[in-house]
């Protein structure tokens, strides 16, 4: 049979006005989609460079962060302390010069 696999692509918008754009990168969800870890697709954003996705790691909620201009990877980070197990939301702000980046769980 035939498999599928998820990715999250990020594309380049040429700056000059033609609207072209190009694949800066691909990046694998597999890694962030079994064993004790979970995304949620809806919760996507990107920020400052950042490619960010809320989910969960085992039973902890969890941001997932790639910066493709650097690598294609995932580097989960758990969010401990707190009675919630999955991230369900992410907002991201650069008002006022401060970045900033709100988790809904």
């Amino acid at each position: 049979g035939t498999s599928t696999e998820p990715f999250a692509l990020v594309w380049r918008w040429d700056r000059g006005g033609d609207g072209t754009a190009s694949l800066q990168s691909a990046l694998s969800l597999s890694a962030i989609s079994s064993g004790l870890f979970r995304h949620d697709a809806t919760t996507l954003r990107v920020a400052d460079g950042l490619v960010l996705l809320g989910g969960s790691s085992g039973p902890n909620p969890c941001v997932f962060a790639a910066k493709p201009a650097v690598r294609d990877g995932w580097l989960p980070v758990e969010i401990r302390n707190t009675r919630a197990r999955s991230v369900t939301c992410l907002a991201a702000s650069d008002g006022g010069g401060r970045r900033l980046l709100a988790v809904g769980m």
